[in-house]
């Protein structure tokens, strides 16, 4: 098993999830260094509430699905290839608290020491790393997992790469297995008879193997149309402008019958901006696919847009990435990992088998 966990997204999970009352209900814009003494810290001052639960959930599923190759990636900066096409992306975050940026610096550092392959990038965000690693070494011999809580993962997904979403909490884990039947097999359980098991039966992070059907399911379109998806309706979370004024209502039925963005605008072109023919297309729009206010005047303003607005969407693959398998190996050191554990004072974490 090849394990390829978003490092930013699942510190950011931890960092937040860990945070102190004080600080998770106030909504003043200094309330980080109000109360900066109040977040779990080593004597010496070094922040450590999201790389303490970082290095419990990796040393955990390293104990219970102990892949044999691993490597997590970070997103070194905003400013990407993604910004320099589109300047306004992402430009809505706020930047990281400085008590989250140190704890970056810590947790790769203490990977590095453990000997796990880290993989950042100046120009490409984790993902791009992530999806390049899996698409390199994808085949029907491999079984390679992503851990993150990205549903831009999702237009990885395939035979032979699996995505784990982690949920924000154990209800929304546990109304998801309701929803789509999904069987929980507790840690104990699966280590006791890891033969009669799926990797996909006991996850960690309160996270949810994607199958094809659940991703149907959540966002209406099959895992190749997700780019094409946010090139319709935007992303607001990475500030992705998509066709504006065109949700999923229009958007799903749109991408189910046509299959891509190419394809609605080879109708659309196909009337030859005749209003008649236009009308008529809209008309089958609404009668077909069942689209109320079919959006034929939206997507014709905002054409080049949804484009864009789909690159910005899409994960690359291709990158330059360490090619030989055997990089991402790993061998941690019992000792090694008792003495980072000392130096950052996680004493309940020595107990954790390396």
């Amino acid at each position: 098993m090849f394990l390829l966990i978003d490092g930013s997204s699942l510190l950011t999970t931890n960092f937040m999830g860990n945070l102190p009352p004080e600080i998770k209900f106030c909504k003043d814009d200094d309330k980080y260094d109000r109360y900066a003494d109040k977040i779990l810290h080593t004597s010496n001052g070094i922040y450590t509430n999201g790389v303490y639960s970082t290095l419990m959930d990796i040393m955990n599923i390293i104990r219970i699905h102990r892949p044999e190759y691993m490597a997590v990636a970070f997103d070194k900066t905003r400013d990407t290839f993604r910004r320099k096409l589109y300047p306004e992306y992402k430009a809505q975050r706020k930047p990281k608290p400085e008590c989250l940026q140190q704890q970056f610096t810590t947790l790769k550092a203490i990977l590095n020491e453990l000997g796990i392959m880290v993989l950042e990038s100046g120009d490409y965000e984790a993902d791009d790393l992530i999806g390049s690693v899996a698409s390199h070494f994808e085949n029907p011999f491999m079984k390679i997992k992503i851990l993150t809580k990205d549903h831009d993962y999702l237009q990885l997904k395939t035979d032979n790469i699996d995505v784990w979403i982690m949920q924000t909490s154990a209800d929304t884990a546990e109304r998801m297995r309701i929803k789509y039947n999904i069987r929980k097999v507790e840690e104990w359980q699966y280590v006791a008879a890891r033969k009669s098991y799926s990797e996909d039966d006991c996850l960690p992070c309160k996270a949810i193997n994607f199958t094809d059907d659940i991703i149907k399911g959540e966002h209406g379109v099959d895992s190749m149309l997700i780019a094409d998806l946010k090139g319709l309706m935007g992303d607001s979370s990475d500030n992705i402008p998509g066709v504006r004024g065109l949700g999923p209502k229009a958007a799903v039925p749109l991408l189910d019958f046509y299959g891509s963005i190419e394809n609605i605008y080879a109708a659309i072109d196909a009337c030859e901006n005749d209003a008649a023919k236009e009308k008529m297309l809209a008309k089958k729009w609404k009668d077909e696919l069942g689209i109320s206010r079919p959006p034929m005047k939206v997507l014709k303003d905002n054409r080049q847009m949804a484009f864009v607005s789909r690159y910005l969407a899409t994960i690359q693959t291709d990158l330059m990435i360490p090619a030989d398998l055997n990089a991402y190996a790993y061998s941690i050191d019992s000792n090694t990992y008792e003495n980072i554990c000392r130096r950052y004072e996680f004493v309940s974490l020595i107990e954790t088998p390396a």
